[in-house]
This record gives structure tokens, sequence and C-alpha cells, in this order.
């Protein structure tokens, strides 16, 4: 039980902490947005990647993942095809927020994904939570839990697994390290959180 309500606050003050940085976003530069100390943080266009473990793989024959790199392992469960034919309206970016429990540097599963959509000259911003059990194709490596992809491929391949499961390219992303979100709410002067019953 206690598990559960840690679990919730944990929760909740990650969706804050990912709202304050969304709304930054309609502040600043569309090209440098700005994050907390402690966070990691790419901005720029990031491209498929050829393969992601050198020749693993590489002689395996094309399936329904070319393109993209093939699974370096057999997977336990069939690979769908890419998705695709998702488009986004003309000067829309993509910023994708990830959550860890564990302290800087150190980067396990990411347990809380969003996905922040925002229009800088149109001023607005739309969040969407993505379930970290989602079970996804990571390409050059194998089908597993969402969670998993940005410690097992970095961040471009966490890139090309969004791009190849959702068809959208995120083109910013950032790391939230407990340490960090920490810190940040101190220098908040905190942040209120009401008990879950």
């Amino acid at each position: 039980m206690a598990g559960a309500r840690q679990a919730k606050r944990w929760a909740v003050v990650v969706t804050c902490a990912m709202c304050l940085l969304a709304c930054t976003l309609l502040t600043s530069a569309p090209e440098s947005p700005q994050l907390s100390a402690g966070t990691e943080t790419h901005t720029g266009t990031l491209t498929t990647t050829a393969t992601l473990f050198g020749s693993a793989g590489a002689n395996a024959t094309p399936g329904v993942w070319s393109p993209y790199p093939p699974p370096i392992l057999t997977p336990a469960t069939a690979v769908p095809p890419p998705f695709e034919g998702l488009t986004l309206p003309e000067g829309a970016r993509v910023l994708v927020l990830l959550g860890t429990g564990e302290a800087y540097p150190l980067t396990g599963s990411t347990d809380a994904v969003m996905l922040v959509f925002y229009h800088s000259r149109n001023q607005r911003v739309a969040l969407v939570s993505l379930s970290p059990d989602l079970f996804v194709y990571i390409p050059g490596y194998n089908m597993q839990r969402l969670s998993a992809a940005f410690g097992a491929v970095g961040a471009a391949g966490f890139i090309d697994t969004m791009t190849y499961n959702f068809s959208i390219t995120p083109q910013e992303w950032a790391v939230i390290h407990l340490d960090s979100l920490e810190k940040m709410a101190g220098d908040l002067g905190g942040l209120p959180i009401e008990p879950l019953e």
C-alpha cells in the first residue's frame, strides 16, 4: 500500500515537472528550450542510424522492419511493420520528456514517457503520456517495453523507436533524473502535493 502511494506521488511530481518544462517552451525559442540543471538535452534533427550494434544482424534477411536495423536477437513475438501515415501541422514540433528514478548520470528504465507537441507561433502545447509498458520494436535491438529503449540504445535509438512505432520524430529530448527533479523542486521552494487516499 505504501509502495503504491509512493508511486502515485512520484507520478504527480514528474507530471508537474514535465508541465513546467513544457511551459518554458512557449516562452523560449524553439531551437533552445530552457531546461533545469542536471538534465540531458539535445536539439536538432536526428536521422535513422544504419546499425546500432556494429555488424550484429547485418546479414539478416530484410523483414518488416526494413529499412531500419534488424533485431540482434530472435524476437519472442513478431515484429510489426513501421507505423506510417501520421502527419503534424506545419510548424509543430515535438519534445519527448523521459523520467527515470536513477540518479544522474545513470539511466535505467524510463518509467515516465511524455510527448510534448508545441507550436511556438500559435502559443499552443499538448501533452501526451505514453505507457512505459507498451511493447514496441526497438530498431537494431529487439521487441521490448518502451521504458527500456533509452537505456538500451541511447537517444538516437530512442528517436528511431518513436518514429518506427508511432510515426512521430521528436526534435528535442530531455531526461529528468530523480535527483535533478528533487533539486528543481528545492529551487522552486518546494512543490505542494496533497496526499492521495
